[in-house]
C-alpha cells in the first residue's frame, strides 16, 4: 500500500514539474496574411480570435486592441460586415475588468492614413494556452477605415512594445521573456497559395540545447535586426562596396530582399537583370534549368552566424500558370530594398528556428552555421614565449575576449574574417 502511495505521489510530482517547468507551445496557421491566436479573456472567459502581427507593420499599426460588444450599436455597418459571426467581448460584463473611464482615439502609425480605433483602455485577465495573466488593451467601440477585419482584434510580437510573453514574465507566470518561432509551409491543392503553420515556443527551458547557440547582438532601433559584417557575391568579397548592412528579422515575406547597392551589382549581368525584371523563368520545370545557374549566390556573415542565400530559397514553381501556358514557369522572388530580409525562407526552407531575446537585445538562430572565433587556448599556449610588454598586452586582450564584449568581437572578427571563411 505504501509503495502504491509513493508511486502516486511521484506521478503527481512529475506531472506538477512538467506543468510548472515544461516549455509551452502555441500552434497557429493561416493561408492568408495574419495568424489567428485563440485566447480567452475576462470573467467569465470569452473565446476570442486575435490577429497575431509579427513585427512592426507601419502601414496598419493601431496598437493592441479587442473589439467591444458596444460596437454593435455605435458602428452598425462595420459590425454587420465583419464582426457579426464573432462572439464579442463585453468589458462591462467582465467582473475582472479594470476600465479606464476616458475614451481615447488611437490613430494609425502611418501619418498618411486616416485609420483609427477608439474606446476605453481596459486591463483584464487573458489566457493564452495554459497561462493566465493581466493584459492591457484598447476595448474598441468605434473605428474608421478598417477593412477585412474578420477577427476580434490584434496583438503583436514586435521589439518596441511589451508583448504577451513580456507581460507573462513581468507577472512571474513564466521563466523567461524569450520565445522561439518555427515555420512550416505546405502547398494547397489546386491553388498557388501556401498554408503557413507556425509554432511559437515560450516559457523556455534555458538548459536546453537551444541555448547552446550563440546570441547575436541586435543593432539599435525598433525592429529585430542584426548587422552583416561580411557579404560575398558568388564567392567574391563585396563588403566594402556596400552601404547597407542591416539584416531584418522583423517580418515574414514570401520574397527575399537584398540591399539596393548589392542588387545593382547583380543586375549588371544582362541575363540576371532580365530574369529579375520579369520575375520569372519560363519553361523551367521544378525550377531546375540552366538559367537558374546564372542567378546569384550570396553569403552573409554576422557577429555569430553565416547565412547563404541561394536560388533555391527565392525560386518556386508557379503551378497556377502551367495549365494556361503548357509550360513550367518558375517564379523568382528576389527584390531590391535597403536591407537584407530572408526570415521566412530561413524558417521554412532551411528549418532554422529563431529565438527572440528582447531582454538582452539578441537573436539566436537555432541550427544555423556559426562563425569560427579563434580558440582562446591557442592564445594561452604562446603566452610564455612572449616578453613582458607583449605578454601584458596579449593577456589584456585575452581577458576582454573571454568577457565577449561585443565591440571587441566585432573588431576582432572583422580583422580575421577571411580566415574564418
Amino acid at each position: 500500500m505504501n509503495q502504491l502511495q509513493n508511486k502516486l505521489i511521484m506521478l503527481i510530482l512529475i506531472l506538477f514539474v512538467q506543468t510548472t517547468f515544461g516549455e509551452q507551445i502555441l500552434l497557429l496557421q493561416t493561408a492568408l496574411f495574419d495568424f489567428k491566436l485563440t485566447v480567452q479573456i475576462g470573467s467569465p472567459p470569452v473565446d476570442q480570435y486575435l490577429d497575431l502581427k509579427i513585427g512592426d507593420d507601419q502601414q496598419s499599426f493601431l496598437d493592441q486592441f479587442i473589439f467591444d460588444s458596444s460596437i454593435e450599436i455605435s458602428d452598425v455597418s462595420f459590425y454587420l460586415e465583419y464582426l457579426k459571426r464573432l462572439k464579442l467581448y463585453d468589458m462591462k460584463k467582465s467582473s475582472s475588468a479594470d476600465i479606464s473611464p476616458q475614451v481615447i482615439k488611437q490613430p494609425s502609425s502611418n501619418t498618411i492614413s486616416d485609420k483609427y480605433v477608439e474606446g476605453n483602455i481596459v486591463t483584464d485577465v487573458l489566457q493564452v494556452g495554459n497561462t493566465k495573466f493581466k493584459y492591457t488593451f484598447l476595448s474598441v467601440s468605434k473605428q474608421q477605415y478598417l477593412q477585412n477585419t474578420y477577427s476580434n482584434g490584434e496583438t503583436r510580437l514586435n521589439r518596441f512594445q511589451d508583448n504577451i510573453f513580456d507581460l507573462m514574465f513581468s507577472q512571474n507566470v513564466i521563466k523567461t521573456r524569450d520565445y522561439l518561432i518555427s515555420l512550416e509551409l505546405q502547398s494547397i491543392a489546386n491553388d498557388n497559395k501556401q498554408l503557413k503553420k507556425m509554432s511559437i515556443r515560450y516559457d523556455l527551458d534555458q538548459k536546453s540545447d537551444n541555448y547552446k547557440y550563440p546570441s547575436n547582438i541586435m543593432i539599435k532601433g525598433n525592429i529585430f535586426a542584426i548587422k552583416a559584417y561580411g557579404v560575398y557575391l558568388n564567392g567574391e568579397d563585396v563588403t566594402d562596396k556596400l552601404k547597407f548592412h542591416t539584416i531584418n528579422f522583423d517580418n515574414l515575406h514570401e520574397y527575399i530582399t537584398i540591399p539596393s547597392d548589392l542588387y545593382e551589382m547583380i543586375t549588371r549581368d544582362s541575363v540576371v537583370n532580365n530574369i529579375l525584371n520579369r520575375m520569372r523563368i519560363d519553361d523551367c520545370k521544378d525550377c531546375k534549368c540552366s538559367e537558374i545557374n546564372s542567378l546569384p549566390k550570396i553569403k552573409v556573415v554576422t557577429q555569430e552566424y553565416i547565412f547563404e542565400i541561394t536560388p533555391e530559397m527565392y525560386t518556386f514553381q508557379n503551378y497556377n500558370l502551367i495549365g494556361y501556358s503548357n509550360k513550367y514557369p518558375c517564379d523568382v522572388q528576389l527584390q531590391s530594398s535597403s536591407e537584407f530580409q530572408f526570415t521566412q525562407q530561413l524558417l521554412s526552407n532551411l528549418k532554422v528556428p529563431i529565438m527572440y531575446q528582447k531582454e538582452i537585445n539578441s537573436l539566436k538562430l537555432i541550427g544555423a552555421q556559426t562563425t569560427t572565433h579563434v580558440n582562446i587556448n591557442a592564445i594561452m599556449i604562446v603566452l610564455p614565449l612572449l616578453n613582458g610588454t607583449s605578454l601584458a598586452i596579449l593577456f589584456l586582450f585575452a581577458i576582454q575576449f573571454l568577457k565577449k564584449y561585443s565591440s571587441i568581437k566585432y573588431e576582432f572578427y572583422y580583422e580575421l574574417k577571411h580566415k574564418t571563411m
